[in-house]
């Protein structure tokens, strides 16, 4: 079973449409399709207003969560299929792809490895102010790369596809959630997570394409954003308890 999973913010709602119908477009087409949302409002998302309802001819889920950010994408569905076959491919909401690239990330993904069109092989965590920034390095793009190429931290968009088997049950830890600040470093902590090696996969070029997304924060959307920074300051000396990088990079064996 092939299960697409996206999180879609409000301003990009409009995006939807087009990208469900690339998705029927696919070679490999998923066979479920699971697209949460939030009404709360959280960094980039000022949240909905009212429920989602979209037409596509698959079978599309829409599914209201509370607002923790982009990992909102992975978090349920792998709870929901992590006893099961089931294949995950992780989109984003502002991207459409050419239509036979799941079933070439299928080919990887069906011998153990997690499959993706972006990552990177190496990272930092970085602070700015009280809050860790995981500034990721040396970038591998599908249509820049001639060979698979492994990476340490896959992108959790672009099409990413993985077993939910594969991923460790720590990865519904709410106190690792809270302890390594998931929702801004939702990528970081999949990785993590994932057991399976992680290879970006050569594609022609262009595989993808971005659709329109607004370039700048609406005042309400600024608005939103400050007071959650406002509202969820540590203090130094408890940041640097829950944070240190140390901790961080010992949660990743392969950033030893």
């Amino acid at each position: 079973m092939l299960i697409v999973s996206l999180a879609v913010i409000a301003s990009r709602i409009s995006n939807l449409p087009e990208i469900l119908a690339c998705l029927e477009r696919q070679t490999a087409p998923p066979d479920k399709i699971l697209i949460y949302y939030s009404y709360e409002p959280w960094h980039l998302d000022s949240g909905m207003n009212e429920p989602l309802s979209v037409h596509s001819n698959l079978d599309v889920e829409m599914i209201a969560v509370p607002n923790l950010g982009s990992c909102r994408k992975y978090l349920h569905t792998i709870n929901r299929y992590r006893h099961t076959d089931a294949t995950v491919v992780l989109i984003d909401d502002d991207t459409v792809w050419k239509d036979d690239v799941f079933q070439a990330l299928a080919v990887y993904t069906a011998v153990g490895q997690a499959a993706t069109t972006r990552g990177w092989s190496e990272f930092d965590i970085l602070y700015d102010g009280l809050w860790p920034r995981f500034q990721r390095g040396r970038p591998v793009v599908a249509h820049k790369i001639w060979r698979p190429t492994e990476v340490l931290v896959p992108s959790s968009g672009w099409a990413t596809m993985f077993r939910a088997a594969d991923v460790n049950p720590q990865v519904l830890d709410p106190r690792l959630h809270r302890q390594y600040r998931v929702a801004y470093s939702d990528e970081i902590f999949l990785s993590a997570m994932l057991r399976a090696r992680k290879f970006v996969v050569p594609m022609s070029e262009p595989f993808y394409r971005l659709l329109p997304t607004p370039s700048t924060l609406s005042h309400q959307q600024e608005t939103f954003y400050a007071k959650a920074l406002q509202t969820d300051l540590l203090d130094p000396a408890e940041r640097r308890r829950l944070m240190p990088a140390a901790a961080v990079r010992s949660l990743h064996p392969w950033a030893r």
